[in-house]
């Protein structure tokens, strides 16, 4: 999806700037790859909120079930723990994003890069 939206995108962007100075052409691909990837990472963002959500959906409806029902207990239980396991590696990814986010802003400045693996 994306390598083909990128490789349109260039297409397009040097065609309708075939005449243009190279060096500002450049410069216009390389802002029209931007958008594109905030684009997609926007999407990707969306999609992966919109999973957290439904996973809290499902979990609070198990959770609902186990407090009205007492003979399934063992399958609804076993249901709730994958949902919940797949819940953290979700908020885990997320984190570690955060942490790699912040370590290229110390990087920028100079500073101590910190080990993801240390925390």
């Amino acid at each position: 999806m994306i390598k083909s939206n990128i490789k349109q995108c260039i297409e397009e962007t040097t065609s309708i700037n075939n005449n243009t100075n190279p060096n500002t052409k450049w410069e216009i691909i390389k802002g029209a790859i931007w958008n594109q990837s905030i684009k997609f990472s926007s999407y990707k963002l969306k999609k992966i909120e919109q999973r957290e959500h439904n996973i809290l959906q499902f979990i609070k409806t198990l959770e609902d079930k186990i407090k009205k029902d007492d003979d399934n207990n063992e399958q609804i239980t076993k249901k709730l723990f994958e949902n919940h396991k797949v819940l953290n590696e979700i908020r885990e990814t997320t984190i570690i994003g955060h942490i790699l986010r912040s370590n290229a802003i110390k990087v920028e400045n100079n500073e101590k890069k910190l080990n993801v693996f240390q925390i």
